[in-house]
């Protein structure tokens, strides 16, 4: 039988920010988690880009090109996958401080493009960490 701890990253309850500093705030802890350097979390903070969302906005269309580190600063996304006879599969609900996006595939020209499309399920603010300073920050590890 699986630890009680185990369970809860497995079964983790969905629980939406209560400020949007407590969205930044949880992923800075998961960068940590994972044992990213405090100097890069550092870093992607201080050059991020938030941008807003309304409410139903597509923020990332299926087949799009994937240029960023994405992460919801507040608000909710949804994931979803687009069927060909225009069905959509709802995969995840991504919630503050979670990374999202970064499912990507290659596309037809060698680019890499999402798999999935992303929209605001709420109002949601969008942090964006260009791809670039990810690969820059990759390699000093």
């Amino acid at each position: 039988m699986a630890s009680k701890e185990a369970k809860s990253k497995v079964h983790r309850r969905f629980e939406p920010a209560n400020t949007e500093a407590e969205g930044a705030s949880r992923f800075r802890y998961r960068l940590a988690d994972w044992g990213i350097p405090k100097a890069i979390i550092d870093d992607f903070t201080q050059h991020q880009t938030l941008l807003s969302y309304r409410k139903g906005a597509i923020i990332f269309p299926q087949g799009s090109r994937s240029d960023f580190l994405a992460w919801t600063h507040s608000g909710v996304i949804e994931t979803t996958y687009c069927e060909v006879d225009g069905r959509r599969i709802v995969t995840r609900l991504v919630g503050p401080g979670e990374i999202f996006g970064h499912q990507s595939l290659v596309g037809p020209v060698g680019h890499l493009v999402h798999g999935f499309e992303l929209r605001a399920r709420t109002e949601c603010q969008v942090a964006l960490v260009s791809h670039e300073r990810v690969v820059k920050a990759l390699q000093t590890l």
